[in-house]
């Protein structure tokens, strides 16, 4: 178990669920389980004093790429939602060098 994974699992909400091969990339598969509160009234003149919040669960499977094709870990930059994971993108930054050129890794990256 790497140090990623480690911090994760000390974490409560979160918990390392398995590996998933997708063509061309190996990603660790995590589950998030996130709280949130969803009020009783759904209108306005609904509302009154005796209105209780209620707390729902929801579990979100999140991916951090393990290894992977360059095509692979340069779409892992950002997710299909526009989300960013600021230390992957640093991790990659730093280290494509060795792996590929500047070059490659711009087309790459204007092609998406």
């Amino acid at each position: 178990m790497d140090s990623a994974q480690r911090m994760l699992q000390q974490q409560s909400s979160y918990r390392v669920w398995g590996e998933e091969l997708v063509e061309g990339a190996v990603y660790t598969v995590y589950l998030k389980k996130v709280r949130y509160n969803c009020f009783c009234h759904t209108t306005p003149e609904e509302e009154s004093d005796d209105d209780v919040s209620h707390l729902q669960w929801e579990t979100l499977k999140l991916r951090s790429i393990k290894c992977g094709t360059l095509e692979r870990l340069v779409e892992s930059l950002h997710t299909e939602a526009g989300e960013v994971d600021h230390s992957y993108i640093s991790v990659f930054f730093a280290t494509y060098r060795s792996f590929s050129t500047p070059r490659h890794v711009l087309n790459l990256i204007i092609d998406r």
